[in-house]
């Protein structure tokens, strides 16, 4: 049996995790779904640095009422809404915290910012 098949037969379904205050990204939680849950305080995750990201992608969603923001692990490599030099990516728009949602895919030179949810996104440079 090919090794994917294999591999796909043990899967439970989606793995996520749940942070209620600022979080250092692992490589290890490429593939997860990263939920932030405050009601009133942002919560921040921080990528790792862009060179151990090769091919990684990494899935973020919010809860909670408060921001959340997204930053690069690398200064001003985050691709993203006219930006090829961004440091972090933010949903503050009051009526749209809840039910944010992003994607980040590393290619091992920058990060590629996918905005997921149609809620506003503030660039940070």
């Amino acid at each position: 049996m090919p090794q994917q098949l294999e591999y796909t037969q043990n899967m439970k379904g989606w793995p996520s995790i749940t942070k209620t205050a600022a979080y250092t990204v692992l490589t290890g939680d490429s593939g997860k779904l990263i939920i932030a849950n405050h009601a009133s305080t942002q919560v921040e995750f921080t990528l790792p640095a862009v060179a151990d990201c090769k091919g990684l992608a990494f899935f973020f969603a919010s809860l909670g009422a408060a921001s959340m923001k997204i930053i690069g692990g690398t200064v001003d490599k985050m691709v993203i809404k006219n930006d090829a030099a961004a440091d972090s990516a933010s949903y503050q728009t009051t009526s749209e915290k809840i039910g944010a949602a992003c994607m980040v895919i590393g290619d091992g030179s920058n990060y590629y910012f996918f905005e997921t949810s149609g809620c506003t996104v503030t660039v940070g440079t």
